[in-house]
């Protein structure tokens, strides 16, 4: 019964599969699932906005004083924190190509 309560501990943890950086809107798209509600969202040491959130996507606003553009070519740890006291940390591999943003998301 224990190892059954780990198997579903660990479906329900967030998982990222897709992060899209939008330079001309300055927002963060991450898409998969199980993330929660009310998520607080951290590139490295700067924290994004919430756009918007729902299970399956979070949409997150760069500051202006940080701007996607802002960010040299390297790892950051995203961090995800949610109202139900649950949080992952993903490394993500940013480099820009033509104001394209490519993200390599590992689980941390």
């Amino acid at each position: 019964m224990f190892g059954l309560a780990l198997t579903s501990l660990a479906q329900n943890f967030p998982l990222i599969n897709s992060a899209v950086v939008d330079y001309p809107n300055t927002t963060l798209t991450l898409s998969d699932r199980n993330f929660g509600s009310s998520p607080v969202v951290n590139l490295g040491s700067t924290p994004l906005g919430v756009q918007s959130s729902s299970a399956i996507q979070i949409v997150a606003t760069f500051p202006t004083v940080s701007p996607p553009s802002s960010f040299a070519a390297g790892d950051y740890f995203l961090t995800l924190r949610f109202s139900n006291g649950s949080a992952a940390v993903f490394t993500a591999t940013l480099g820009a190509v033509e104001r394209i943003a490519i993200f390599k998301i590992t689980r941390g």
